[in-house]
């Protein structure tokens, strides 16, 4: 058997252990959720590969279905995706995260 270690990017570790407003919880979450779709996309990748070309497309839709999220969701999302990709004024995500959760859905 042969091993396929999942391996997370050291800059986005890094900015986790920099960043004192995100929760470990929260970092927690975000890894696990970062570690299944590395995983999923080597096995899309796969069915491809071996199977052929579309398996992956329907393995994708049916492990990651599009839900209809309401805009509080969306706006929780965004804010998810512009932390993993620029760095925040320290207190700046934290701040931005209490007040969309606070929002009705």
């Amino acid at each position: 058997m042969r091993k396929h270690p999942i391996a997370l990017p050291s800059n986005q570790i890094d900015k986790w252990l920099a960043d004192e407003d995100t929760s470990l919880s929260k970092q927690f979450q975000e890894a696990a959720r970062m570690g299944a779709d590395m995983e999923l996309d080597a096995c899309c990748e796969w069915l491809d590969n071996e199977i052929g070309a579309g398996y992956g497309e329907h393995l994708r839709n049916e492990r990651r279905p599009e839900r209809v999220h309401s805009i509080k969701t969306e706006a929780l999302d965004a804010l998810d995706e512009v932390f993993c990709s620029v760095e925040l004024p320290p207190g700046c995500y934290s701040s931005i995260l209490k007040a969309l959760e606070q929002l009705d859905d």
